[in-house]
């Protein structure tokens, strides 16, 4: 997708590191894109795989070069969120890090995310388990307020 200005991509920290982990994050961001078929939206998800890249565009699939280690692999919401700032700061890449999803072993198990609600200002953290293929509504919802952290949490969804 072509680079963008607008500064609130919605951001997934992945910290799986499967052999197949290319494979997964491609189901990923094609049940995503289908969620949003026919509303007139565009995908906004930045998947994060590489702590050194400066993401300036919203990543699509095929997921090439995802091979670096996973950077957020043991690491708790909390731990995440204080490392993507850093990461946000350090690199100038155009994500919104008080809103994010993480993509972890549990996610290729059950099809859900761990969804992260947090605040720089009071450091207050909430998280939820998603649905994975509803991963960038819920976000998009949360970031215009429409939906609570609460209601993005998973409901089995034929």
């Amino acid at each position: 997708m072509p680079t963008t200005g607008f500064a609130h991509h919605r951001c997934i920290a992945t910290y799986a590191s499967w052999s197949s982990r290319e494979i997964f994050l491609d189901r990923f961001l094609e049940l995503n894109a289908e969620e949003k078929e026919g509303l007139d939206l565009d995908l906004a998800i930045v998947v994060i795989t590489d702590l050194q890249k400066t993401y300036t565009e919203i990543s699509e699939s095929p997921m090439n070069g995802t091979r670096s280690p996973a950077p957020f692999q043991g690491r708790s919401a909390e731990e995440c969120f204080k490392l993507l700032q850093e990461f946000a700061k350090n690199t100038g890449s155009e994500i919104d890090v008080e809103i994010f999803a993480i993509l972890d072993e549990r996610s290729r198990e059950d099809d859900t995310v761990c969804i992260v609600k947090a605040s720089k200002r009071t450091g207050e953290i909430k998280t939820v388990r998603g649905a994975l293929r509803q991963t960038d509504m819920s976000l998009v919802n949360l970031w215009v307020g429409n939906l609570n952290i609460e209601e993005c949490s998973y409901e089995l969804v034929d």
